[in-house]
């Protein structure tokens, strides 16, 4: 799918090949410049999408690996996309799916659990955590619905696979 190296930030992180696309942080940042006015509330935000996004695609990441598969994760556009170039089986490809949003999700839980005892913190703090909370839950949840391009799509697809074979395509 990507022909060469994307411009962006390269690094490993577990063992996993990341690109933060230079497409990614633009769109971050044209998201957030009407409503943070100042510079290290428009940096908290690029780096809390980014780390969220990151966290959902590390799940993807490691659901593959116990399958003997070594992805690289893409942050680009909207969104994230973790490389693997194989097909899955249904099971494997269902569990591969939904490891992203259940990931997310657990974090945002955890860290809503948190804020009350992190209140007292600085300023910046409470707002990377809130931003942190919004961006993990919701983009879990929007995640999982059944639209193509997105997890809950492909959960989708191939529970249509396994209860109707070729049909269900």
């Amino acid at each position: 799918m990507f022909a060469g190296p994307l411009p962006g930030l390269s690094f490993r992180l577990f063992g996993f090949e990341v690109t933060i696309g230079v497409d990614f942080l633009l769109i971050a940042i044209l998201f957030a410049i009407g409503a943070r006015t100042q510079p290290e509330f428009l940096i908290e935000w690029v780096l809390v999408l980014a780390a969220a996004l990151l966290l959902h695609e590390l799940g993807h990441a490691f659901a593959l690996r116990r399958y003997g598969i070594h992805p690289a994760i893409r942050l680009w556009g909207l969104g994230g996309l973790t490389v693997y170039g194989f097909t899955l089986p249904s099971g494997k490809s269902i569990i591969v799916s939904l490891a992203g949003p259940s990931v997310g999700i657990v974090v945002g839980i955890a860290l809503r659990i948190l804020q009350p005892w992190l209140a007292d913190g600085p300023l910046l703090l409470q707002v990377a955590i809130s931003d942190a909370i919004f961006v993990c839950l919701a983009w879990g949840v929007v995640n999982l619905l059944p639209i193509a391009g997105l997890d809950g799509g492909k959960i989708t697809r191939e529970l249509f696979l396994v209860a109707f074979g070729s049909r269900g395509r």
